[in-house]
């Protein structure tokens, strides 16, 4: 039992080390956006020239929206072939459980580094949706404005929250 406790103790550890891990990549990423803003134009151009091969002509924006469109339906197309896939690895972890007196340490090892995995990406996303709003926003924890909408003037804040996970970036 004491493992457990010591385990759980070191968990919550790693788990205020990602915090603070995450709050020092905030502050690299506000850092990042700043140098953006004074080099932006010159890294633009180098990156256009670096990937014109990648340019549809005529960049248009009816072009874009057709590409768009491609875009869209072809991950739709792609779904009955994941579905497949997905449906054969629920069989393979049916047909595992079912011979699970067959079942191998190294196999019993994956499984659990696997659930562990899930956990601790579940735990990173919990950090990430705690903090984020507040990046989002603009506001943080002290007061200061930091977020996008500083970067934008002119913009409110409600218009800028959450922009690219709400598919306004068309």
């Amino acid at each position: 039992m004491s493992d457990f406790i010591s385990f759980i103790a070191g968990f919550r550890t790693f788990l205020g080390l990602m915090a603070s891990k995450i709050q020092q990549l905030q502050s690299k990423a506000c850092q990042a956006s700043q140098f953006l803003s004074k080099h932006g134009t010159t890294y633009y151009k180098q990156l256009l020239e670096q990937n014109k091969q990648y340019i549809v002509e005529p960049p248009t924006v009816e072009k874009c929206n057709e590409l768009s469109k491609q875009l869209l339906y072809t991950r739709l197309a792609s779904i009955p072939g994941r579905c497949e896939s997905f449906w054969k690895e629920v069989d393979s972890v049916k047909h595992m459980w079912r011979n699970r007196k067959e079942l191998k340490v190294e196999d019993a090892g994956i499984a659990a580094l696997f659930g562990l995995e899930c956990f601790a990406w579940y735990c990173a996303g919990e950090i990430v949706s705690r903090l984020a709003p507040d990046y989002f926003t603009g506001i943080t924890p002290g007061g200061n404005s930091t977020g996008p909408s500083t970067l934008l003037p002119g913009k409110s804040r409600d218009v800028l929250r959450w922009p690219v996970f709400l598919g306004a970036y068309n």
